[in-house]
């Protein structure tokens, strides 16, 4: 028995030397090994995957339909979910920050908020602003109304009397007053922000 049990470890023996001689002298790829240390492969560079961020344009008339980054970047500044869809919610949160149904990235900051506290038809009122309160022309209309370029037609400095409240717009950030200018009482617009009362 001790014979057979020399002969099967014999055998076994010789099919392993085979097989390794087989298939240990080639590498994962294939190819014959040369006893040499294989180089390392090289790590591959890393890329950037970020994307540049779009230009927004700044002059996009921003109002209800209108989709992209321009109506995020409104909706980030009004406080709001920004989906990028300029929809009724989008609107209501315009017209209640800043009294306007439509405007652009550059107009926003620009524009006055809304007055919660305004003044009565008849309220005197002063510059508030330290570096001087611009009055802007007021243009009649043949109805009656008034609309303004926005021309500064004179700075006012401050605490200098203006005139008096003669009407607001539907949001209270703006006023035409009859203002007391050197040429006599004119109508002019200025913003609520920029006066107060005495």
């Amino acid at each position: 028995m001790k014979k057979n049990n020399t002969i099967l470890y014999v055998g076994a023996g010789a099919i392993a030397i085979g097989l390794i001689s087989m298939f240990g002298n080639k590498n994962s790829k294939g190819e014959e090994n040369t006893g040499a240390m294989p180089l390392p492969t090289p790590l591959p560079t890393p890329t950037n995957t970020t994307q540049p961020k779009p230009q927004l344009n700044q002059n996009l008339t921003l109002k209800v339909g209108v989709k992209g980054a321009e109506v995020s970047k409104l909706q980030t500044l009004l406080g709001i979910n920004p989906d990028g869809i300029f929809g009724p919610i989008t609107e209501a949160a315009l017209y209640k920050l800043k009294g306007v149904k439509s405007t652009t990235l550059a107009l926003f900051p620009k524009l006055p908020n809304v007055n919660q506290n305004r003044y009565p038809k008849g309220t005197r009122v002063m510059a508030n602003l330290k570096a001087g309160t611009p009055l802007y022309k007021a243009i009649a209309k043949a109805d009656g109304s008034y609309y303004s370029n926005y021309e500064v037609f004179t700075t006012k400095d401050f605490g200098e009397k203006i005139g008096t409240i003669r009407s607001s717009n539907e949001a209270g950030n703006w006023y035409t007053v009859l203002a007391d200018l050197w040429s006599g009482t004119e109508v002019m617009f200025v913003k609520a922000s920029d006066i107060k009362s005495y």
